[in-house]
């Protein structure tokens, strides 16, 4: 990540109430970083075979990017329990095309 971005993402703001600075929140510097991108998909990944776990998401998401008929420049991906079973599916945001 570039400095200006990051500046850009860890920027205080001032209070309405108070003019005191205030920090933002860890959900606020994550809108901030997706909002400097422009996404064209939203997926739900939820494989049946195999569990997706946070150690073989990497793997399962890096290939795409690597495939180049993909179109993928970046993506970005979070991982969700399912409600009724101990498996986890995946919301992805990706530039290119699926």
């Amino acid at each position: 990540m570039n400095i200006e971005l990051e500046k850009k993402i860890i920027k205080q703001s001032r209070s309405k109430y108070n003019w005191r600075l205030v920090q933002p929140t860890w959900f606020t510097k994550y809108g901030r970083y997706l909002k400097e991108h422009k996404w064209n998909n939203i997926i739900v990944y939820r494989p049946y075979k195999c569990k997706i776990t946070e150690y073989n998401a990497d793997k399962l998401f890096t290939r795409l990017v690597r495939n180049k008929k993909m179109g993928i420049e970046y993506l970005w991906y979070a991982l969700e329990k399912d409600r009724d079973t101990n498996w986890t599916h995946a919301h992805l945001l990706t530039n290119g095309i699926c």
